[in-house]
């Protein structure tokens, strides 16, 4: 199941950085939901780089559980992590 989301995810992630047409809604929720599913940090900070995932605390939350406190990627996660629950809350 986690390798379907995962093939799943990589083919729909290639158009996270296009801007949806209206009609769109619910393809970005699915997607939104197979990244969550997916578990995998790539796949997630490809959402969080796109103007939809910027601010989408639960990707954010769900990539900090994810990416190695080693990673160069952390710092970010970590950053933005602090900045929406200072924002949100």
């Amino acid at each position: 199941a986690s390798s379907m989301a995962s093939s799943e995810c990589r083919g729909l992630s290639r158009r996270v950085e296009r801007r949806p047409r209206p009609s769109s809604t619910v393809s970005r929720a699915s997607l939104r939901h197979a990244l969550l599913r997916s578990r995998e940090a790539d796949l997630m900070s490809a959402w969080t780089r796109s103007a939809w995932g910027r601010d989408d605390y639960d990707m954010w939350v769900a990539q900090q559980a994810v990416v190695p406190t080693t990673s160069p990627m952390r710092a970010l996660v970590d950053g933005q992590v602090t900045r929406l629950d200072r924002e949100l809350r």
